[in-house]
């Protein structure tokens, strides 16, 4: 997916700063407890799609802020 176009995205809810779950291909709103897919590199923003996330189960360290610099 390309990272210009996820600094764009914003939860369509909350408006709040999403997260990427990559091992799970799915963008997260944590405000939300909200998870939309990422289909062929396509997230999906449609809120009746999205799915209910427990954050207390959520795998913490395969999710990335979009603003956190990749490699060395």
């Amino acid at each position: 997916m390309n990272h210009n176009l996820i600094d764009l995205l914003v939860c369509p809810l909350c408006k709040g700063q999403l997260q990427n779950d990559k091992a799970n291909q799915r963008l997260i709103c944590r405000f939300d407890r909200l998870a939309f897919a990422v289909r062929d590199g396509v997230p999906i923003m449609l809120i009746d799609q999205a799915e209910t996330i427990d954050l207390d189960n959520l795998n913490k360290p395969d999710v990335a802020h979009f603003d956190t610099p990749t490699g060395s």
